[in-house]
């Protein structure tokens, strides 16, 4: 079942401190490539036990991330993302939002730095066509704002024609791959002279 919403947009300093939890991102990732998911079956791929994963999940619940997923029989509880999207407000928000969103950004910034160490400590494991597939590209651009907004935008929707979130409408030589973008203003510091 996909999720009712695309987007769920956090301005609340709680809901947005839920998220900057390891297990926690973990989950909405699991969630993103098996649509639904129990406390059993997360345990099996995040790690942790079932009575960990099932806190995390009810916590998810709490604050519109997760929703129940419908099951046939009615006996096991299964999860599923309410939104395919998860934005702060990016200005305006209050201070303690704002740390918040902070917080996540720094948990987010681990998780994908564990991510690149991962992949170069296994790269030799992988086919060569996925070795030359993978890329590092930075780059330094002149833009304004709304300039880089715009590039996000653009940037997500080809993010977006490649997410596939359901097994059938993967490819048959699909694999997963890990997309990091990062659009970060440089401070301009201002000298005392």
């Amino acid at each position: 079942m996909a999720p009712e919403s695309e987007t769920l947009e956090l301005t609340d300093a709680r809901a947005i401190r839920a998220l900057a939890h390891p297990v926690r991102m973990a989950i909405l990732e699991l969630l993103h490539t098996t649509e639904t998911t129990t406390a059993t079956e997360c345990a099996r791929e995040v790690g942790g036990s079932a009575q960990a994963c099932s806190y995390h999940l009810r916590a998810l619940a709490k604050w519109g991330f997760l929703r129940r997923a419908p099951t046939e029989d009615g006996r096991e509880t299964r999860w599923e993302l309410a939104a395919q999207t998860i934005m702060f407000a990016s200005s305006g928000g209050s201070k303690e939002a704002e740390a918040a969103a902070s917080l996540v950004k720094s948990t987010v910034l681990e998780r994908d730095r564990r991510l690149v160490l991962d992949f170069l400590e296994h790269q030799g494991e992988l086919e060569s066509e996925w070795r030359d597939a993978a890329s590092f590209t930075r780059a330094v651009v002149y833009a304004t704002p709304d300039e880089l907004e715009a590039l996000e935008r653009q940037v997500s929707e080809l993010v977006g024609v490649l997410r596939r979130p359901t097994q059938a409408e993967r490819p048959e030589r699909a694999r997963r791959a890990d997309v990091v973008f990062y659009a970060i203003p440089k401070a301009e510091v201002k000298s005392n002279g």
